[in-house]
């Protein structure tokens, strides 16, 4: 697993991303020193020239490996971007497997670049947008993803299941409740 790290980032402090590594065996870190979230230049996507020299060489010494990719990037309340096609097609082209990303605080399209599966973003999930769904006409909807993989003889495998989510506070309207206890709305009842 590689983990990406800025030093300076607001929003992700990198003493997260060296607990992480401490969680995860054989993990490394990726060092960005920079003040911004997110490390990279372009908008927020934690991946450069390092990034994919990175995970080349992981590749070439583990041809069977999985590697996922999580890019944080998209801007935000918009769909996919030409840089996101790009960029996908660069971490394919080093070696990724299955990009999931996330950041453009909306759910964006899902697609195939050079055979391997293109999640662009998984949206908000539960967090609240406090009404930008219906300010900007975008339609209030995530993603919750589970990733299963599995070693079937010696190569990995995997599996990744999207259920949609209603991703709009000003629907769906949580409130705190006692454990174990039904929610008074959710994705279910809370349709548009």
């Amino acid at each position: 697993v590689l983990i990406i790290g800025t030093t300076g980032d607001p929003a992700t402090p990198y003493a997260g991303a060296l607990d992480l590594q401490t969680r995860i065996a054989g993990s490394r870190v990726l060092t960005y020193e920079s003040a911004e979230h997110a490390a990279y230049g372009r908008g927020v996507a934690c991946i450069d020239d390092a990034f994919y020299a990175v995970i080349s060489g992981w590749k070439e010494k583990n041809p069977d490996g999985l590697a996922i990719a999580f890019p944080h990037w998209g801007k935000n309340y918009m769909w996919r971007s030409r840089d996101q096609k790009q960029i996908a097609d660069r971490m394919v082209g080093a070696g990724v497997d299955l990009i999931i990303g996330h950041g453009a605080h909306m759910m964006q399209e899902i697609g195939r670049r050079r055979g391997r599966w293109v999640v662009y973003s998984l949206g908000n999930g539960y967090f609240g947008s406090e009404g930008e769904y219906a300010r900007r006409s975008m339609p209030p909807y995530s993603f919750l993803a589970r990733l299963n993989v599995n070693d079937r003889g010696g190569a990995p495998a995997f599996f990744l299941r999207l259920r949609p989510a209603l991703a709009s506070r000003m629907r769906t309207a949580p409130q705190s409740r006692p454990r174990g206890r039904p929610s008074p709305t959710s994705s279910a009842s809370a349709r548009p």
